[in-house]
């Protein structure tokens, strides 16, 4: 019973400590550069490491980043480790969802979506969608 309890303790650890591939980690010192300047539209998940809610979510912005990282950027910034970039951006709960383009935050939301509402969201922030548009604004 001990070393199952110890060998599930450690797998969740190591799940949760687990960076993606698909996600950047974001601090008050890089999220101008990697956010702000960024040329393509970008996911932020605004959470912390001891938020219920934020372990849930964040499976689920791991797969659609899997999934859909060439249509925009998807990063996670850690508010009780990056207070200045929270609270500039007035983060009060967690986990809030914001959505960048061209160094301004254009949608979100706070709590918890499913995979499908979010894409829901993201989907006209892909970066296919917006040259799609351009192109008919362009054509008019």
């Amino acid at each position: 019973m001990k070393k199952t309890l110890m060998s599930l303790t450690l797998i969740t650890f190591l799940s949760l400590s687990a960076e993606s591939k698909y996600i950047t980690e974001l601090s008050d010192e890089n999220f101008g550069a990697e956010v702000l300047m960024s040329e393509q539209a970008v996911l932020v998940d605004f959470s912390a490491p001891w938020c219920g809610p934020c372990k849930t979510l964040g499976p689920i912005i791991e797969e659609l980043a899997e999934e859909n990282h060439l249509e925009m950027k998807f990063a996670k910034l850690n508010v009780d480790n990056n207070n200045k970039t929270a609270a500039a951006y007035g983060i009060r709960s967690i986990p809030t969802v914001g959505i960048f383009i061209g160094g301004k935050p254009v949608d979100g939301f706070v709590g918890l979506r499913n995979k499908e509402q979010i894409k829901e969201i993201l989907k006209k922030y892909f970066k296919s969608e917006i040259q799609t548009e351009e192109i008919k604004h362009e054509r008019k």
